[in-house]
């Protein structure tokens, strides 16, 4: 397989452009691959024995208002002279840059010549979107934006869209994002409908909102708690596994039987359904401040600033890094999709039938696949594909050591996997 260089990057980020924010925004064809060319070089090097790693935002600094700050800004600091741009440069730069906070600013003349000409302090909101999160990140200029997290191993962005990866030698795009998808929600519905009518029960109807509401609402934030526990997993680079199963056969697989043994349960009482307590406060406390009849929407619970919702939302965020620190110790987490917490420590049988070939997807819906031997994958995930195969309908994530996501779920007799690029574009 040919591998892949800057000079091919410089390509594809010139044909995936969105010109509709304008050309001007993006170097010409010269500093841009001087541009790529020197943050490649620089990702090779260290700097006192650390690995460099920076984010670089190529605009001019008259694009950012020099009033701004993080959290819901840009600060910029422009450098009196400015500085002369290379590899070397970028190395001595990038500590001052803290990756998760910060960008060096570089610019080009119109001569194509380029220069550093300061720091941009972000904050670390942007991570929020690959992360989950519920406070929304500065907004960055359409411009070029380069992250380079590793040697040989580039992102490149156009503002806070990511366009591309190069690593390994390969260029991969972020085409699958599971969570995107359409088969992910459907395996949870039901879950979702059941919630509605417990939640009615317990509170009442709804003012000023169709019921749906609720549903809606727990799909929202119980995917912004899985990708929250898949990047703080991913963080302890130990790898972990979650199972998630229907409320049955989670009962199922907590008495005796011969499928999985669970070594750490949990008590069965309303701590171990707390995610959904959680929620159900959190919808309550929107509905309690509604004004001028208006409905329940997410942007409310992304912008609002009330104590209460942020106390409920600190409590989810907690309730996601206990269940990634369960998955430090060996065997998988067991939840129900009602993400009630079953045990942890959980062994899959080996006796369990083996299953030689999965379908790896090439897209989030699983409409293009390709077969993949599972004899060349770890313990960990031929444990997966065995148990969705005997439990079509659960669904396992399971992370590697190195940080890779891969979405485990069979349908059709068959085993299906994806990997989740999304979740690696964007951290360290």
């Amino acid at each position: 397989m040919a591998h892949l260089y800057p000079a091919d990057l410089a390509r594809f980020i010139a044909d995936s452009w969105d010109a509709d924010a304008g050309w001007d925004l993006l170097p010409g064809e010269g500093p841009l691959a001087q541009i790529l060319s020197a943050c490649y070089q620089a990702s090779l090097m260290s700097e006192e024995q650390r690995p460099v790693a920076f984010r670089l935002l190529a605009c001019s600094p008259q694009q950012l208002s020099p009033d701004d700050s993080p959290p819901t800004g840009l600060h910029r600091l422009i450098f009196s002279p400015s500085r002369s741009f290379d590899e070397q440069e970028l190395r001595r730069l990038a500590p001052a840059a803290e990756f998760h906070r910060s960008l060096i600013g570089v610019h080009w003349q119109r001569n194509g010549d380029l220069s550093i000409w300061g720091i941009v302090h972000s904050g670390p909101r942007w991570l929020q979107a690959a992360h989950g999160g519920r406070l929304l990140p500065s907004p960055l200029p359409p411009s070029l934006v380069i992250c380079v997290k590793g040697p040989g191993q580039l992102t490149v962005c156009q503002g806070n869209t990511t366009l591309g990866m190069l690593v390994n030698g390969q260029l991969r795009k972020p085409q699958v994002d599971v969570f995107e998808s359409t088969w992910l929600p459907a395996m949870f519905q039901d879950s979702r409908r059941e919630a509605r009518t417990e939640y009615i029960r317990q509170f009442g109807e709804l003012q000023n909102n169709d019921p749906s509401v609720i549903e809606r609402l727990t799909g929202l934030l119980s995917q912004h708690v899985v990708r929250r526990i898949i990047s703080l997993v991913r963080s302890q680079r130990h790898g972990g596994a979650i199972l998630f199963v229907d409320p049955d056969v989670g009962r199922r697989l907590m008495a005796a039987n011969t499928f999985l043994q669970v070594k750490y349960r949990f008590l069965d009482e309303e701590p171990r359904r707390r995610f959904r307590s959680l929620v159900f406060r959190l919808i309550h406390r929107l509905q309690a401040m509604h004004v001028n009849g208006l409905g329940i929407t997410w942007e409310q619970f992304l912008t609002t600033n009330d104590p209460l919702v942020a106390h409920l939302d600190e409590a989810i965020f907690e309730l996601a890094h206990m269940v990634s620190g369960l998955t430090g110790v060996d065997g998988a987490v067991l939840m129900t999709n009602r993400f009630e917490l079953l045990g942890f420590g959980s062994e899959i049988s080996g006796s369990l039938p083996e299953v030689e070939t999965v379908q790896l997807c090439e897209d989030a819906e699983g409409e293009v696949t390709h077969f993949l031997r599972t004899d060349g994958l770890g313990t960990r995930h031929r444990s997966a594909f065995r148990f969705c195969q005997r439990f079509p309908g659960s669904l396992a994530i399971v992370v590697s050591q190195d940080g890779n996501v891969r979405f485990v779920a069979a349908r059709e007799e068959k085993v299906y996997c994806w990997d989740h690029v999304a979740v690696s574009f964007l951290d360290v």
